[in-house]
């Protein structure tokens, strides 16, 4: 049989594994291929949790993150890249460090902290990412808290997708601040569920396969945000573990066989 060249876009996902398969690298995995990438992974950070939370966390020493990406990209250079949860300043470094000369699309999903409130960064590295980071970013996607603790005194000059930016009782509005500082912005309703577990790690791997694939940023936040959305809507439906449960992605992928 002839080989023949896989025809979708390649998607790195840089952040942290969750072992209960909610957020981080296992949710990233998911989001690409339900969206039409080819998933690799280089975890930053290893960690305890389940449904429940985080319970410790354990960082990837960041020399061994260098020779990941030096040793893909000898053979793989990714369409498109997300970094989730960083972990350590010297993780920091080698991840600005070894992607200063990628050309290719940056989301960057800036988490401070867990949703059980363990911290994911510290002051020294989010400082650094804010003068070394951001401007090789292509796209930030803070939630509101995020956005008013880091960049809402920053002179912003790019992209950056504010999650929550507007929300009321039933209504939920996602603000996509352009460099213009003009704003785009994605309505839709509130659904009442504990089962989001995840959420930002699947939009922000979202949106770095549109635009993987070639979609305009304002194109692939909206298809990114649509998947999140369907996932959030019929994630009250079913649960995984006794705690806050993870989005359904496995909805969308088709079982070889039945």
């Amino acid at each position: 049989m002839s080989q023949q060249q896989i025809n979708q876009p390649t998607i790195l996902t840089l952040a942290g594994s969750d072992p209960s398969g909610g957020a981080g690298i296992q949710a990233d995995l998911k989001s690409i291929m339900a969206n039409g990438g080819y998933a690799m992974a280089i975890p930053t950070i290893l960690t305890a949790q389940n449904t429940h939370g985080i319970k410790n966390i354990f960082p990837i020493p960041a020399e061994q993150i260098r020779h990941q990406i030096q040793v893909l990209f000898e053979d793989i250079r990714p369409n498109a890249i997300k970094i989730g949860a960083i972990g350590s300043i010297d993780t920091m470094k080698v991840i600005i460090e070894e992607l200063r000369a990628y050309c290719g699309h940056i989301v960057w999903d800036p988490i401070l902290y867990s949703t059980s409130g363990t911290a994911l960064i510290s002051a020294d590295a989010i400082s650094l990412a804010l003068h070394d980071l951001l401007p090789i970013c292509s796209l930030i996607t803070p939630n509101q808290f995020e956005y008013q603790k880091i960049f809402a005194k920053t002179e912003l000059h790019k992209p950056c997708l504010i999650t929550n930016g507007d929300t009321h009782n039933t209504i939920i509005t996602d603000v996509l601040l352009q460099q213009n500082q003009s704003e785009i912005r994605f309505t839709h309703p509130r659904h009442e569920t504990p089962n989001t577990h995840g959420t930002g790690c699947t939009l922000s791997s979202s949106i770095a396969t549109y635009l993987g694939r070639g979609y305009s940023i304002e194109q692939s936040c909206l298809f990114a945000i649509e998947y999140t959305q369907s996932l959030i809507e019929r994630s009250a439906s079913h649960t995984i573990g006794t705690g806050r449960g993870s989005l359904y992605h496995e909805q969308h992928i088709k079982p070889f066989r039945t």
